[in-house]
């Protein structure tokens, strides 16, 4: 059974995830679930468990892909609504909600309800990228806590995202991306910054980091989504108006500034398509 927490804010808010949201992600996790896939592909999984933290709404065929090589997957997720998605995309009935983890768990990755060395392999996927450098530590150490084997750390580089052309809406879609994340606290480029976080939260384990690329190609699709959610994240983001600082007056006007320039380039996205090197996909693979 889903296990109920209180509603936080992040990257969505406390409102929960739009479904057009839910949709992009599913689109664009056919890469991001091969990178996993490959990560694990010389492990032996018959018999184990994986907890997939931040498991999201888009991670079924990388569950598909333990379960057929034997193991058991166990979604973990702050959102309920993700993990709801997720039991629907792999086609899962309410039967199957009784039958254990297997359904979905709601939860935090910084505070994961699991015994010490309960979990054979842990994994996360792009979730380090939205907590702050306290909690990345923190997140990192208990994966290390509840898994006995191994744990996998999986995230983008930002700076990465090039297009041949230098297509000005994808040079303007980065800028722009680049100043919401710092707003939100966001780190975009958190693939380089593994190493760092590794040392630091599990000193002295071995590690190993796998860099994945993608060709030009184009993506404009997940583009337009990202520039529509990156708008309303803008916009959710803005102080309120009682808030009359200078401070306050002047991140309220950048970013209802950024939530247009974002519409403006779903616009150009949608009434052009166009081709680019999307962002960077680094692996850590950490010995427990």
């Amino acid at each position: 059974m889903f296990e109920k927490v209180p509603a936080q804010e992040g990257f969505y808010g406390t409102e929960g995830v739009p479904s057009s949201e839910i949709n992009r992600l599913q689109r664009q996790a056919e890469f991001a679930n091969e990178v996993s896939k490959e990560l694990l592909e010389s492990e032996e999984l018959a018999g184990k468990t994986l907890l997939d933290a931040g498991a999201g709404s888009s991670s079924a065929g990388f569950a598909q892909f333990v379960e057929d090589r034997g193991g058991q997957y166990i979604p973990l997720d702050l959102r309920a609504e993700m993990l709801h998605a997720l039991k629907e995309k792999r086609g899962e009935t309410d039967h199957a909600e009784e039958e254990g983890f297997g359904a979905g768990v709601q939860g935090s990755i910084m505070e994961l309800p699991f015994a010490d060395e309960s979990i054979n392999l842990a994994h996360e996927r792009f979730v380090l990228m939205h907590l702050s450098p306290d909690e990345r530590k923190k997140a990192v150490s208990e994966l290390m806590r509840v898994s006995k084997e191994k744990i996998f750390l999986v995230e983008f580089n930002w700076d990465s995202l090039a297009s041949s052309s230098n297509d000005p809406r994808l040079l303007d879609f980065k800028k722009y991306s680049a100043e919401l994340q710092k707003l939100s606290g966001i780190e975009p480029n958190m693939g380089d910054r593994l190493p760092e976080l590794i040392e630091a939260a599990a000193p002295g384990k071995a590690y190993h980091l796998t860099r994945f690329d993608r060709g030009e190609g184009n993506y404009t699709d997940d583009f337009v989504g990202l520039a529509q959610i990156s708008s309303d994240m803008a916009l959710r983001q803005m102080p309120p108006e009682d808030a009359h600082s200078p401070e306050d007056q002047e991140k309220r006007e950048r970013l209802r500034k950024l939530a247009e320039e974002f519409l403006r380039l779903k616009k150009e996205m949608e009434e052009s398509p166009f081709v680019c090197v999307p962002h960077q996909i680094v692996g850590a693979e950490i010995e427990k």
